[in-house]
């Protein structure tokens, strides 16, 4: 019933956190003081002025309760129907199939995680099975080969590729790993119930098939400043290296790897031409910030193993042969055979070439 979503009568943590993910933007601060000092019952009655927020300034706690001016039950009550409808699983904090990596408390933790599709298990890898891809959405041949050959590597080698649903050389990664053992996560901006929003051929239906969907905005919902945002913050959190394949020195790709290294987590960088728009991001991350220059999936490998080594955690899969790779491959779908039978990018120009 509508009712049960009201601020009032709302009781149960999981429905507090469904709540305020409908209410107040992804990673808003005084949210998260909430949570920290409590729980998401709590900042409810807060917001139903059913308790006073103590140690806050009260002007802060008014802006805050603006957020809930607009609140609907009704909106709530639907995201659940939603839910059900497009067979879409919430996470909290503390569920089992939390996604190893992300947060579980603190100012990076979601209020609630939706994720979809036939492999769960890839939720609960560990950071070092699993590699980010991200680049510009504007990308070149040469960026899109790129990444393709990189998560088809990866994918291949039982290593989960990580993307955001964006064009461009996330989306590349995503179409590379979909068919290998290792699979992909596509971390989306919008609801789970329409994937497709943006890509009318379907494309997200084939990822939940071979990996898994996951997103921070609640069914019903679409992409938001905000949401777009925490999709950095997550395929980030995801991975133990995230690679930048192409990117000028400020915007998603840049920022994603900035809040990986913040997490003590392994920058990546593809060099590419000298004379390229799409190198300076990868230039400046390799010159200022320490970036691991990546030349091929085990490149990026290596780094895995170097990370879980340092970190005492699970050495991702094991190189296979190359002739047991190009059986694996062989196995692809058509999609996926398109280039040679390398599984490794192509060499990239050094930077003093």
């Amino acid at each position: 019933m509508v009712s049960d979503f009201e601020l009032e009568n709302i009781s149960d943590e999981r429905v507090s956190r469904l709540a305020l993910s409908y209410a107040v933007p992804v990673q808003n601060e005084l949210t998260h003081y909430f949570l920290r000092h409590g729980s998401a019952v709590r900042a409810l009655r807060i917001a139903a002025d059913e308790e006073a927020a103590t140690g806050v300034d009260p002007k802060r706690v008014g802006l805050w309760l603006q957020y809930f001016e607009n609140y609907d039950p009704a909106t709530v009550a639907r995201g659940l129907d939603l839910a059900q409808e497009h067979d879409l699983q919430m996470l909290i904090p503390g569920d089992k199939d939390w996604p190893t990596g992300i947060p579980t408390f603190g100012d990076l933790t979601p209020y609630a995680l939706w994720v979809k599709g036939a492999r769960p298990e890839l939720l609960t890898r560990e950071i070092t099975e699993r590699a980010t891809i991200t680049g510009a959405r504007a990308a070149s041949g040469r960026g899109m080969y790129d990444a393709d050959q990189l998560a088809v590597g990866l994918a291949l080698r039982d290593v989960t590729v990580v993307a955001t649903s964006a064009p461009g050389i996330a989306r590349a990664a995503l179409a590379g790993a979909v068919g290998g053992p290792g699979g992909a996560i596509a971390v989306m901006p919008h609801g789970l119930d329409d994937p497709n929003a943006h890509t009318p051929n379907g494309f997200f239906d084939s990822v939940a098939e071979n990996g898994m969907l996951l997103s921070e905005t609640p069914p019903g919902w679409s992409e938001a400043h905000d949401t777009m945002l925490g999709q950095r913050r997550l395929i980030a959190s995801l991975s133990a290296v995230t690679t930048v394949v192409e990117s000028g020195t400020r915007g998603e790709p840049v920022a994603a790897a900035l809040i990986a290294k913040s997490l003590n987590r392994v920058i990546g960088a593809v060099e590419g031409p000298e004379d390229s728009a799409g190198s300076l991001g990868p230039h400046m991350l390799l010159d200022q910030h320490d970036a691991t220059p990546i030349t091929d999936s085990g490149s990026i490998v290596h780094a895995l193993r170097t990370y879980a080594r340092k970190h005492s955690l699970p050495d991702p899969a094991s190189d296979r042969s190359n002739s047991s790779l190009r059986a694996a491959r062989t196995a692809l779908p058509e999609h996926l055979q398109r280039a040679s039978l390398s599984t490794d990018v192509e060499q990239c120009p050094t930077r003093s070439s």
